[in-house]
């Protein structure tokens, strides 16, 4: 089956992109729409993206002009459907690049933190890894010690039992080691993903906690990672 979530994840729609890519104008209802003949000009496909951004297709047999439903059937099987589902899939991944933006904080929890930290401590993530460019480092200025790091992972790295299957947005903080072990009992917080679990743990991005919980939990990761110098002696 077509992943519409996989394939639009992290993306926001551009409208001006759109209209020029073919789309029309939108409606009065600000759903705009997208037709391309595939398969020899025996069927269409049909993109309709909503006001929201939300994104659907269909598929039509021109030939009466009905929708063609077993592409959109999980149990149909075939080399037929799956020809067509390749050429579905393969025409929302070009709209996904070229009618939106990737934004891949958009209006999730990882924004709102992000901007958080950035309202809170002064301090914007930078993006260390090349192979993994959404993987965002939050650091002290004085001592460049991380404080809080964003992630995107397979849910099944962070919770193995999950029925759900793609990516999670996680944020990695540090803790005292007691306090990491508290967290993990009883209050819903994973071990580190990638981290010392001893001294930070996870926590899903995913709206299970609040906003304001994970910016208290930030502001103790932050506190525990400043540089700490020593008080020279009074008379010394």
């Amino acid at each position: 089956m077509i992943n519409l979530t996989d394939i639009f994840r992290y993306k926001t729609l551009n409208l001006s992109k759109a209209v020029a890519f073919g789309f029309a104008k939108p409606d009065e209802d600000g759903v705009i729409r997208y037709r391309r003949v595939i398969n020899d000009g025996q069927y269409a496909m049909d993109i309709i993206i909503a006001k929201d951004g939300n994104v659907d297709y269909r598929v039509i047999d021109l030939t009466d002009n009905s929708p063609y439903e077993p592409v959109k059937i999980e149990s149909a099987h075939g080399a037929f459907v799956g020809e067509i589902r390749e050429k579905c899939e393969a025409l929302l991944k070009e709209i996904a690049n070229s009618c939106f933006d990737l934004n891949l904080f958009q209006a999730e929890q990882a924004g709102r933190i992000t901007d958080l930290i950035k309202e809170s401590f002064g301090v914007s993530p930078d993006f260390p890894w090349d192979d993994y460019p959404d993987y965002a480092v939050f650091r002290h200025q004085d001592n460049n010690k991380w404080f809080a790091v964003i992630l995107t992972v397979d849910i099944k790295k962070i919770y193995p039992d999950s029925k759900d299957s793609g990516n999670i947005r996680i944020l990695n903080l540090k803790a005292a080691p007691q306090v990491v072990a508290e967290l993990i009992a009883s209050r819903g917080y994973v071990p580190a993903y990638h981290m010392n679990k001893k001294h930070w743990y996870t926590a899903p991005l995913d709206g299970s906690f609040s906003d304001d919980e994970l910016i208290r939990q930030i502001k103790e990761s932050f506190e525990i990672t400043l540089t700490v110098k020593k008080r020279r002696p009074i008379g010394k």
